[in-house]
C-alpha cells in the first residue's frame, strides 16, 4: 500500500478550503480529526485499516463516543478525495463497507471501535445483492424492463427482498416456486405482505415466460391488494378556509436563522395548489422552468417519464415574481439549471425530504395534522396537494386573497377526476365517516359538502360493476385524485 503523502499538511489545508462550511468554527473540528490521523498514519507508516483502528483507541480516550464517531466519518469522506486525487490507494473504510456488502460507513466505523471488530464486523454482512439461486433471473428481468424504458423501482425492491430471504434459508434450495411462495409468505404477519407476494408471484412469472413461452401464464389474484386497500385512509379535501390558514402561516413560518424559507414555502404551496404540483415536482423545478412572459412552468421528466407545461393564473405569477426578487436580492446563482427554490445554506436547492418536512410542519401549525407520531391502522402518506375539487371551490369574501387556479386545467381534469375520486373505497376506523356500500350493478348519487356552499350542491353517479381486474388505481386514496394528494391522516372526506 502507498505510504502516507508527504505534504499531508497541505493537502488537508487544501481540502478544508474547497469544502462548503457555513461556520467559522467548522473547519477547526475538520482540521483537528485530519490532522490527528495523519500523525497516526505517520507513526504506522500506512493509511490500513490497522492504523484506523489504532486512531479510533486513541481517540476514544480523548473525545466522546459520538464525537469519534463524528470525526471518523470526516476522515473517510477525506481518505475518499485522497484515493480519488491518487495520493493513496485505497479507503480502509470503504473497502470494508465493500466486502461485507454493510449499508454505511457508520456501521463500520462502530465495529471498529469494538475490542472484537472482526466479530463485529461479521454481524454487519449483508447477502449479495442477487446472489440467490433465482437471483440471474430477477437480475436480467428488472434490467431488461429498465431497457425497454420502465423504471421498475419498486419491483427491484420486491425482488431484492425476496433475494434475501433466499439467502438466509439455504433450505430451500432447490425447492419448487410455489414451495418458496408458501414459506416466504409466512415469513412476515404484517397485512401488506400478502399483497407484495403476489406482486412478486406475477414478476416472477412473467420472467418465466419470457424464457419460455410455453409456460402458462399465472392468474392475477386482486384479493390481496383489495384487502389492504380497505384499510387505507380517507382523503381529506381541504377547504378554501384550510388554505387560507396554510398560506398565511406559510408566509409567517418562524425561521430567523433562514429568511428565505417562509417565502419559499409560501411560493411551494400557492403552486402545490394552483398547479397540483407533486412534491418531487417542486424540488425539480429550475429557474430555466418558468417562463415568467407566458405565463407556464415545464414539469419534465415526473411519473411515467411524462412532460408538460402548466398555465398559472395571475396571482400565481406574482407569487413567482415575488419570489424572484427577492431570489435577486439575496444574489442567488442566476443559472437556468438553479434550482427554484434555495436555503440560506450555501443557497443550495430544497431537496424532497426538506420540502415534505416543512409542509408537514406547516400543516401542524394550523393543527389539520396532529403533532407527534403517526396514528391509525395504516401508515399516512402525506402528500401536501390542494385536490382539483378544492382548486375549484369559490374563494370566501375575505380580505385576504388566495391565489387562483387557472380553469382550463380543471376543466380538462375535472370529469376524469370527479368519475374516479368517488370510486374510492371507505376505510375501515372509528374516525372516519361511514359511508353505505355500493353494490354490484347498483347506482347511487354520492354528494360531498365541500362542493355544496358557493359552488353549488354537485353529484355523481357512479356505476360499479362487478369485475375484480376493474381499474386498480380507483381503489387508491391519492391516485384517485389525480394531481391531488393533500391527506390528512386523521380525518376522513365528509360524505353524505
Amino acid at each position: 500500500m502507498k505510504s502516507w503523502p508527504q505534504d499531508g499538511e497541505e493537502i488537508i489545508k487544501h481540502y478544508i478550503a474547497q469544502l462548503p462550511l457555513n461556520y467559522v468554527i467548522t473547519p477547526i473540528y475538520y482540521r483537528q480529526a485530519l490532522e490527528s490521523f495523519r500523525r497516526a498514519a505517520l507513526r504506522c507508516c500506512a493509511s490500513d485499516r490497522r492504523t484506523l483502528e489504532y486512531w479510533l483507541r486513541q481517540r476514544g480516550k480523548v473525545w466522546a463516543r459520538s464525537t469519534v464517531q463524528h470525526r471518523a466519518r470526516i476522515v473517510a469522506r477525506f481518505l475518499d478525495a485522497l484515493v480519488n486525487n491518487g495520493k493513496i490507494e485505497r479507503n480502509p473504510i470503504s473497502d470494508l463497507r465493500r466486502d461485507y456488502n454493510a449499508r454505511s460507513d457508520t456501521g463500520i466505523i462502530l465495529a471498529l471501535m469494538t475490542p472484537d471488530s472482526d466479530q463485529a464486523l461479521e454481524a454487519l454482512r449483508q447477502p449479495r445483492p442477487f446472489g440467490s439461486p433465482l437471483g440471474e433471473l430477477m437480475r436480467a428481468h428488472i434490467e431488461r424492463m429498465q431497457r425497454r424504458g420502465y423504471r421498475y423501482e419498486a419491483a427491484e425492491v420486491i425482488c431484492r427482498r425476496f433475494d434475501r430471504f433466499l439467502q438466509q434459508r439455504p433450505d430451500l434450495h432447490g425447492q419448487p416456486l410455489e414451495t418458496l411462495f408458501e414459506h416466504y409468505g409466512k415469513a412476515k404477519t404484517n397485512a401488506n405482505h400478502p399483497a407484495e407476494c403476489e406482486k412478486l408471484a406475477r414478476i416472477l412469472n412473467k420472467a418465466l415466460c419470457h424464457d419460455d413461452p410455453s409456460r402458462p401464464r399465472r392468474a392475477p389474484d386482486n384479493r390481496p391488494a383489495k384487502q389492504v386497500a380497505h384499510n387505507w385512509r380517507r382523503p381529506y379535501i381541504y377547504s378554501p378556509e384550510d388554505i387560507q390558514k396554510l398560506l398565511a402561516i406559510a408566509r409567517a413560518y418562524p425561521s430567523p436563522r433562514a429568511p428565505s424559507r417562509p417565502i419559499n414555502l409560501y411560493t411551494m404551496l400557492v403552486l402545490a395548489y394552483c398547479a397540483g404540483l407533486r412534491i418531487g415536482e417542486i424540488a425539480r423545478l429550475t429557474l430555466g422552468d418558468v417562463d415568467m412572459q407566458a405565463g407556464t412552468i415545464a414539469i419534465r421528466e415526473t411519473k411515467f417519464f411524462k412532460s408538460r407545461i402548466l398555465p398559472l393564473s395571475e396571482s400565481a405569477m406574482d407569487a413567482l415574481r415575488a419570489l424572484l426578487k427577492a431570489r435577486q436580492e439575496a444574489n442567488v446563482s442566476c443559472s437556468l439549471d438553479a434550482g427554484l427554490f434555495w436555503h440560506d445554506q450555501n443557497n443550495r436547492h430544497y431537496c424532497r425530504a426538506s420540502i415534505s418536512a416543512n409542509l408537514v410542519t406547516v400543516l401542524r401549525m394550523a393543527g389539520l395534522k396532529p403533532a407527534g407520531a403517526e396514528t391509525g391502522c395504516q401508515r399516512s402518506s402525506l402528500d401536501p396537494r390542494p385536490t382539483d375539487r378544492a382548486c375549484r371551490a369559490k374563494p370566501p369574501s375575505d380580505s385576504t386573497k388566495m391565489p387562483k387556479c387557472d380553469e382550463r386545467r380543471h376543466r380538462a381534469a375535472g370529469h376524469h377526476e370527479k368519475q374516479r375520486c368517488l370510486r374510492v373505497k371507505p376505510a375501515r376506523s372509528s374516525c372516519r365517516v361511514p359511508v353505505p356500500k355500493i353494490g354490484p350493478k347498483q347506482q347511487c348519487r354520492i354528494r360531498s359538502p365541500a362542493m355544496n356552499g358557493a359552488t353549488g350542491s354537485r353529484s355523481a353517479e357512479v356505476q360499479q360493476k362487478n369485475d375484480p381486474g376493474r381499474d386498480r388505481k380507483a381503489h387508491h386514496p391519492t391516485r384517485s385524485l389525480g394531481y391531488a394528494g393533500l391527506i390528512h391522516p386523521l380525518r376522513g372526506s365528509p360524505v353524505t
